[in-house]
This record gives C-alpha cells, structure tokens and sequence, in this order.
C-alpha cells in the first residue's frame, strides 16, 4: 500500500551511474600464504574507495555522482580451506567436506570484516554482505540471488556495500563456491552498471604471465558481443595459483569477456593504488575525457612497470569494449 508507493521512487531510480568493483584475492592478500593480508595492497584498497568517496562529495550535480558496489574475492583466506576439502565440486551430506566448508565459510568472513573494518576506520560507510545463506545456486549456477538483489536498496540508503565470495548453498550439490567473478556477473545484470572495474595486483592483461620475458601488455580488447570472441587475434597463455579454485586470471578474464558479450557493459583490469585503476572508478564526465580506445600492444619493461604511454591513455591497465562500441 503506501509503504509501497512511498518507497516506489528510490526503488525505479536509474543505476547507469554506479560502477561495479572487485578486487580480487592477490590485491588485498598474499595469495600463497595462509589467510594472510598484504597490508600495502589493502591500504592502496582503501584509499582508493576513501578518495573516491571524497571526489564524490564535491560533484553537486546528483546525475553525475558515482556510487560504487564492492566484491572481493577471498585470495589466501578461504581458498586453502577449499582446495583442501575440494569444495568447489560440493559434497551431498559428507561430513568432511560440510565441516570443510564451515571452515572455508569462516575463513572468507574473516577477510571480509578486515576489510571493511579498515574502510570504516577510512571513514568509507562500508557493509558486509554474506550471499550465505540466501543466495542459492544449482548446480554451480546462480539460482536465487537471495542477499545480492539487496545491493540496490544498500546503495540507495547510502552505504557502499562490501560482497565477498562465499561458500554458498547448492540445491543439487549440497553447497559449492560462489566466486566474486560470479557476484560481479549477477550485479551487472541486475543494477546495469557504466562499468565493471576488476582490480589485481598487476597492470592488466598481459600476453603471457607478467614475470615471463617479453610480456606486454594489452590496452585493448575488442569482444564481439555475438560470439563473445576477441578481435585482437591474440592467444592468452596464463597461469594460476594451486590453491586458486576460481580459476586464476584466466576465469576472470572469460567473467569480463560475458560482461561485454551479456550486458554491453565496459570492464577494465587493472592495478591497486594506480592512477588508471582510480580513473575508472569514476564517472565519464567527472575526470573531464572519456577513456580513449587504444588498439594494439605496449611493450612494458620489468615486472609491469615503466610502460610506455599513449595519448589521451595510460597504458596501466586493460579495457574491454563491445567489438561495435569501438
């Protein structure tokens, strides 16, 4: 009734400017230490959203504010626990992988109140969100989206809400692993964000693994929104770590890959702490130019350090654009 209708305008009011973040486990973790935290990536975490906010503060004109909804993954915090009792395949009734899993389940719920925590004491409105247990999936996929479809009103009351993977539950399996690449999916389906921004702990997506000789980086890459391949011609040779059950830098570029494809949403990659990675989290008009589309390579020296720059474009970070947006 009116309770309904009184809410009704902060529930239809558009989303286009909220950018959808998530830092994955190697920018706030040591990812081959146990459920340790990398104290200058996850400072460089927090005063990026802390800047961000104050940034916000200044644009008077609402249509132009930004608002940011967080995931992160779980890095060296969870993913032990996961590869260990092979949760991300789901056991029906095994007590040893249900004990498994409330392990893992309190391992990521540990990072994610670190983080938040830091983000509180950065004076950053932060809140936790857990997709345990109300976001269900079937069978690996999502199913009901349970906490996520919550994301919208968070925004709306003003708080920036903090997602983590989780260990969720399964109708078919029992319980299984929701990434943050899978969260981030689902918030670009349902709040239709202006843009998708994945941070790591390197400059973007590289041609082979950063720390191989020759490595360069990509500025661009173009996806068709039909067949969801690249333009650029180019075979990606990655790696991941043994413990990462989401599937390394490989899954999360095949996750932006569908942003395009599914949503027609811009995803960039790249770096903690960066100027490019601080540029994206902003609204279009707020930093003055648009990101300009650059094609091709940029041969980076060291480990991703000292590249090169292109006109109008740092070349610290990665952007993926629909083949016809370009």
């Amino acid at each position: 009734g009116a309770f309904g209708k009184r809410h009704q305008p902060q529930s239809s009011r558009p989303s286009g400017r909220v950018v959808v973040v998530k830092f994955g486990g190697s920018a706030l973790t040591v990812k081959d230490k146990m459920e340790t935290v990398s104290p200058e990536r996850m400072s460089e975490a927090v005063a990026m959203i802390r800047q961000h906010m104050e940034e916000q503060r200044e644009v008077k004109d609402p249509e132009r504010k930004t608002q940011l909804a967080i995931v992160h993954g779980a890095g060296s915090f969870g993913h032990f626990q996961a590869r260990k009792y092979n949760l991300s395949k789901g056991v029906n009734g095994h007590s040893e992988s249900i004990y498994g899993a409330a392990l893992c389940r309190q391992s990521v719920t540990k990072l994610g109140h670190i983080f938040v925590e830091k983000l509180l004491k950065a004076n950053v409105p932060a809140v936790s969100v857990s997709p345990f247990p109300s976001t269900i999936l079937k069978d690996r996929t999502l199913s009901i989206e349970g906490a996520l479809n919550c994301t919208k009103g968070i925004l709306d009351a003003g708080f920036i809400p903090v997602i983590h993977g989780d260990v969720t539950l399964d109708s078919e399996r029992g319980f299984t692993i929701l990434s943050g690449d899978k969260i981030i999916e689902s918030l670009c389906r349902s709040l239709k964000p202006m843009r998708a921004v994945f941070i790591t702990d390197v400059r973007g997506i590289y041609d082979r693994p950063p720390h191989e000789n020759g490595a360069r980086i990509l500025e661009s890459l173009r996806i068709d929104r039909d067949s969801g391949e690249m333009h650029n011609g180019i075979e990606l040779k990655t790696t991941k770590a043994k413990h990462d059950v989401t599937g390394g830098i490989r899954a999360k570029l095949k996750s932006a890959i569908r942003i395009v494809k599914d949503h027609g949403i811009e995803v960039f990659i790249g770096k903690v702490g960066t100027p490019e990675a601080q540029d994206a989290l902003r609204s279009l008009d707020v930093g003055g130019t648009s990101p300009t589309e650059i094609s091709g390579y940029n041969k980076c020296e060291g480990n991703g350090g000292g590249s090169q720059k292109s006109s109008n474009m740092n070349s610290g970070g990665t952007w993926l654009r629909s083949h016809h947006d370009v």
